[in-house]
């Protein structure tokens, strides 16, 4: 890949991202507060008996599982970035160990929780079924669910029709066999070919294979998808006291009990020192 070919795809990603959460601010203006709140159920709360509601906002605990991943991809944006600007080649053995490398943050982008649901929760919204405060990935029976399953029926298909220019770069970045195989270790690196070879589960019969480059499209979307996803819904809670009106919002927030029932309730953003960020909390009616 060229740094010109990076920087287009990060270009078209900042621009699509952009705009969609331009369009949720002015089209679905308490689930856009929501969203950046990032509000969500608490597990913690949820699992103890007391009256305290178990949905809150900007939960440390979550941002903590995602941390250390979001940091090494960061890391590797930056490094991978670098070789593109100075063209460093590298031997076969390194470009072997960098496309592992790859296929490990790949990977571990379309199980980060954070991100898939924020994607579910944009899906449910641009649908008109409102803002989604607990995703869950198992099934009915409590049995995980599949990531590609998640993705597909929770995500893309939502997506399909009401909005194609998101849709389009998932399934342009997003390639569950890929994934799968590099977890079960069904995959080859083929360095004098420039390829990725996919197996199937049992024999050796090919399952897939992509060239280099096909695979550094797929990789690169994939991890500045990730990074500004996150990156600008980030800036717009911190910046939400400039952009916006200082007022509380009113948001609809599930009954402990009965979530299909939601309680009117309005939010303010404040500045937490303790973390040196902006947050929102429930804003209490004198």
């Amino acid at each position: 890949m060229t740094l010109y070919r990076f920087e287009q795809i990060e270009e078209k990603i900042i621009n699509i991202i952009g705009q969609l959460i331009v369009d949720l601010r002015n089209d679905y203006f308490e689930e856009y507060v929501l969203l950046i709140a990032r509000a969500d159920y608490n597990k913690n709360i949820g699992d103890i008996q007391c009256d305290t509601t178990p949905y809150d906002f900007y939960n440390l605990q979550q941002f903590a599982r995602d941390e250390t991943r979001e940091k090494f991809m960061i890391e590797y944006i930056n490094r991978f970035k670098y070789r593109l600007t100075n063209q460093t080649t590298l031997s076969d053995a390194c470009i072997e160990y960098d496309i592992n490398i790859q296929l490990m943050i790949y990977s571990h982008v379309w199980e980060s929780q954070m991100m898939l649901k924020t994607l579910r929760r944009i899906a449910s919204i641009i649908n008109n079924n409102g803002y989604e405060w607990r995703i869950l990935f198992t099934k009915e029976n409590g049995a995980f669910l599949p990531r590609n399953q998640f993705i597909e029926n929770s995500i893309l298909k939502p997506l399909k029709e009401q909005r194609q220019d998101l849709y389009k770069l998932l399934c342009t970045a997003y390639n569950s066999n890929l994934r799968n195989d590099f977890s079960h270790s069904d995959y080859l690196i083929k360095v004098k070919d420039r390829n990725i070879i996919s197996y199937e589960t049992e024999g050796c019969a090919y399952k897939q294979q992509l060239s280099f480059e096909e695979w550094n499209e797929i990789f690169v979307k994939s991890i500045l998808l990730s990074y500004y996803l996150q990156k600008i819904i980030d800036e717009r809670l911190q910046n939400y006291t400039k952009d916006e009106s200082p007022k509380p919002v009113n948001v609809k927030i599930p009954y402990r009990n009965n979530p299909d029932e939601k309680l009117l309730c309005s939010i303010e953003p404040y500045y937490d020192e303790s973390i040196g960020l902006y947050r929102f909390r429930y804003y209490q009616n004198k």
